[in-house]
């Protein structure tokens, strides 16, 4: 990689807009405070209104059975850790 490019990822902002195409505009936080920032902004990781435009955006799509094996995959991994855990 050229030295400007890394320069220009290593100085990316702390929080950049992001547009969904169903969800409208929101911001998205690093995680890394700015330097004149006091402290750093606080991320919504639960937002329940956004989950729930994403389920019905992926509800909507043309054939949202085609990725189901991927549901199941994870759903058993899961599955298999929970049950490996020893109490």
């Amino acid at each position: 990689m050229r030295l400007t490019r890394l320069w220009l990822e290593w100085r990316r902002p702390p929080a950049v807009r992001v547009l969904g195409k169903n969800f409208g505009v929101r911001k998205v936080a690093s995680g890394v405070s700015s330097p004149g920032s006091a402290s750093p902004r606080a991320l919504n990781i639960f937002d329940r209104d956004l989950k729930r435009k994403q389920k019905n955006w992926a509800a909507r799509q043309p054939d949202p059975m085609k990725f189901d094996y991927v549901r199941e995959e994870v759903g058993s991994r899961i599955a298999d850790r929970v049950y490996d855990i020893a109490r």
